[in-house]
């Protein structure tokens, strides 16, 4: 079972103040153990600020920080799609389908 991390409102929005500290996040998140090249397996890369992309310096293969996830291809800014995740989780209710 995940270890789930519980989060208030206050330290949820200081965690996750803005854009930056989301790629942060979702980079250590994915790669915990450092970023592995999905087609070569080396661990050098370049982070091509412009497309939002890690390059492997090897193969040239680029992986997005989102790419498998909810938020791929998505033209939403990572603090928009953290925080709707954030009050989705925190519901008490529950979210219905329509909502």
């Amino acid at each position: 079972m995940a270890h789930t991390e519980r989060l208030g409102f206050k330290e949820f929005r200081r965690r996750f103040e803005n854009e930056s500290d989301c790629k942060n996040y979702l980079l250590h998140s994915r790669w915990a153990a450092g970023f592995v090249c999905p087609r070569c397996g080396r661990q050098q890369y370049s982070y091509i600020k412009t497309r939002s992309v890690l390059q492997c310096s090897h193969c040239r293969h680029q992986s997005s920080l989102t790419a498998g996830t909810v938020m791929h291809k998505t033209h939403l800014p990572l603090a928009v799609w953290f925080w709707a995740i954030y009050l989705t989780a925190r519901d008490k209710r529950g979210i219905s389908a329509t909502q």
